[in-house]
């Protein structure tokens, strides 16, 4: 490794230290904080894990989780057990659920700047950083109540410390970094499985490529370091191995690890190759339109930091680029290192090729007409449903012109005026929370569940979206799921408390849209509801919502047994099968 880069890093003292990580503390709160405690638990994962870990704080039992008193195989234990500091400081709330998730990438903020410190010097590092924390991905994901970004910490970690391993010989601190090395894999493994293993291992082999140097791997000593990450692993995977016989590593490794790499999740289209490059001008905006710098400022790649970063941020993208299953946020470990490369071009520029030029126009452009297009729609909202939407489009308005506004502020050389498109970036959200609350089915969950008696029971028609386990979950309060007309009845039959949320119309968002008014659009199931007028039911008011599980447009309405007494049928004995929840989750 080259020792004389130690020379490139600023002194700028701890005081410089202490300034630059308290203002990254402050852009984190700013961009990762609006929103976050208003925004109902989006998509199928986030009130899955949520739930989970409330029903682990209930039962006691903080090996094997659990949602609607169904085991849950798919993802290891830290999340949850992060997840319920979380409720500790904020109660049973989103923010609650959020907590770890948005602590997380604060502190891989800071781990970038370190990092960044150390490669570049000061002002690269903290640029870096803040490039972390205004990233479009990271703005979206980095307040989901989900696995990843404990998982791309410890990663951000680990690579930073295998690269001093590597780099300092005999120096000194070198314990500490084999200690953080192989804790922060072992700690990332618990987090999001196998993928925080296999990061690293591409990196250091395509950095021996890249570079094209010999590299000294008996300085990373893994002969001790891998009994450190099998002894973590192991401290809770075996007894929840034990404790399910087995079923944790055929739901959790074969189901969601190996399965969704050979075929398809959902059905979702496969396109390898060439996804990721595509996502990435979405998901690292506005910063990937400094790519053209960024490639000028790292050449060559024999340069140890440069092939070291490179092989870093490529890893992820081989992985997964010949994965079945694909999202944008799986690429996501590998973003530390593109940004700390941005931040090296943007400290100490190195010109910049005409392609970049190009790019850089057209990329903003095209974030600034998607803007354009959301302020239309905020100002002028030509659909008749779900006007509150008009909010998220203006959130969404404000996200991509103070997104572009740091792209050219930067291009200029003006980041210091950066404090306006950033709290633009914070009140971006704030609106985006606001207009799915406004139209969530939150409320009406939660509000009818609190309704109910303590010792009713639930069920749930045509409508499984977990979100109802945590809305509508009240401590050891469990789900039964019905999804057609004959289980309907038997519900109905059966006497006791009870109350049944069913789903009376659906449509996509689509047809919603190209409809003059939202009467008669999508499919109808009122009619299958007969079962419960039968039986005495007394209807609660029908309420519209917009869905976030599968983007679709709901009206739900509560149904309630009437009060003291049976059902107007017999009784014909008690329903003698639960549809179970599941527990297969949509977004990873």
């Amino acid at each position: 490794m080259m020792r004389a880069m130690n020379s490139t890093a600023e002194n700028g003292g701890r005081r410089t230290i202490g300034a630059h990580l308290l203002l990254l503390a402050l852009v984190g709160l700013i961009t990762l904080v609006p929103g976050s405690g208003s925004m109902p638990l989006m998509d199928r994962d986030e009130p899955r894990f949520s739930r989970a870990t409330l029903e682990m704080m209930h039962s006691g039992d903080w090996i094997v989780p659990r949602v609607n008193g169904e085991y849950r195989f798919d993802k290891p234990i830290l999340t949850y057990w992060l997840m319920s500091v979380g409720y500790r400081l904020f109660g049973m709330t989103e923010l609650g659920a959020r907590f770890h998730t948005i602590a997380a990438a604060m502190l891989t903020a800071f781990a970038i700047y370190g990092f960044g410190r150390r490669l570049f010097g000061d002002s690269a590092g903290l640029l870096a950083g803040f490039a972390w924390l205004t990233s479009y991905q990271i703005m979206a994901h980095g307040r989901l109540a989900v696995a990843d970004m404990p998982m791309i910490l410890c990663v951000t970690l680990a690579q930073w410390a295998i690269f001093e391993l590597l780099d300092r010989g005999r120096g000194a601190g070198r314990s500490l970094w084999f200690w953080t090395a192989w804790l922060a894999l072992g700690f990332g493994f618990l987090a999001k499985g196998p993928i925080a293993l296999l990061v690293p291992a591409l990196t250091l082999a395509l950095h021996r490529w890249l570079g094209r140097a010999p590299l000294s791997w008996r300085r990373l000593r893994w002969w001790w370091g891998l009994p450190v990450v099998l002894a973590i692993a192991g401290a809770w995977g075996i007894p929840a191995l034990l404790r399910t016989r087995g079923l944790f590593w055929s739901g959790g490794m074969e189901r969601h690890v190996i399965e969704r790499g050979v075929q398809s999740f959902n059905s979702r289209a496969f396109v390898p190759v060439l996804y990721y490059p595509a996502t990435l001008f979405f998901s690292v905006f506005p910063w990937v339109a400094f790519l053209g710098a960024t490639f000028a400022r790292a050449r060559p790649f024999r340069d140890p930091r440069a092939s070291f970063l490179a092989a870093w941020f490529l890893a992820p993208m081989i992985i997964f680029s010949f994965y079945a299953t694909q999202l944008p946020h799986y690429t996501m470990p590998g973003f530390p290192a593109l940004l700390l490369l941005i931040g090296w071009a943007l400290a100490e520029p190195a010109g910049e090729p005409r392609w970049g030029r190009i790019l850089f126009t057209a990329v903003v452009s095209v974030h600034l007409l998607f803007a354009a297009a959301a302020l239309a729609l905020a100002v002028f909202w030509p659909f008749p449903a779900l006007p509150e939407l008009r909010w998220t489009a203006g959130g969404l308005a404000l996200l991509g012109g103070g997104f572009s506004a740091l792209a050219f502020l930067f291009r200029r050389g003006w980041g210091r005026q950066a404090a306006l498109p950033v709290a633009a970036l914070g009140l971006g959200m704030a609106l985006v929370g606001f207009g799915l609350r406004s139209t969530s089915a939150a409320a009406l969950i939660s509000g009818g569940v609190t309704a109910l008696p303590a010792d009713a029971e639930v069920a749930a028609y045509r409508h499984h979206e977990p979100s109802i386990f945590f809305y509508g979950g009240l401590r050891e309060r469990r789900w039964t799921l019905l999804s057609d007309s004959e289980a309907l009845a038997r519900w109905a039959r059966e006497r006791g408390p009870r109350a049944v949320l069913a789903l009376e119309r659906k449509a996509r968002l689509g047809q919603l849209f190209r409809a003059a008014t939202p009467e008669g659009i999508g499919r109808d199931f009122s009619a299958e509801l007969d079962p419960l007028r039968d039986a005495g039911y007394i209807p609660g008011e029908a309420r519209a919502a917009f869905n976030s599980g599968d983007a679709t447009w709901i009206v739900l309405r509560w149904w309630r047994a009437p009060d003291g007494a049976a059902s107007r049928r017999e009784t014909e004995g008690r329903a003698d099968q639960r549809s179970r929840p599941d527990t297969g989750d949509d977004i990873r």
